[in-house]
């Protein structure tokens, strides 16, 4: 599992961290190692233009095609909407990613650039 960010509101501070925690039980009743990258921030009133920032910097919607359902695209494709009506032209881009656990399968040792748009990645502009 990977979460790339999180935002929330003042007002659910207390819920996020709940459900953090809860989530870092569960890995540790199961046993389960993950390795994930994640920034949580905090958005709405008093956030120092934090909210703007993501906006402004946002480049792309990503689905991965590993994992994703045809909800997740259907989703997508009205969160796209939306951001259209905002004025906000974000494409959707989308990728097959590697499995959880499957970080063994990187080389570190690797010189040449990773390229994404080939196999096994396939990462493609959503029409």
């Amino acid at each position: 599992m990977w979460r790339v960010g999180c935002k929330w509101r003042r007002g659910e501070r207390r819920t996020f961290e709940a459900a953090l925690h809860a989530y870092q039980r569960h890995l540790q009743q199961y046993g389960q190692e993950v390795w994930e990258s994640e920034v949580d921030m905090y958005v709405g009133p008093g956030d120092g233009g934090t909210a703007r920032a993501l906006l402004r910097h946002l480049s792309a919607l990503l689905y991965d095609r590993t994992v994703g359902s045809a909800l997740d695209l259907r989703e997508l494709r009205r969160l796209q909407q939306h951001l259209r009506q905002l004025g906000l032209d974000v494409p959707i881009v989308e990728i097959s990613m590697e499995w959880p656990k499957s970080l063994q399968m990187w080389d570190a040792e690797r010189t040449t650039p990773i390229e994404l748009t080939e196999p096994p990645y396939r990462m493609r502009l959503v029409e």
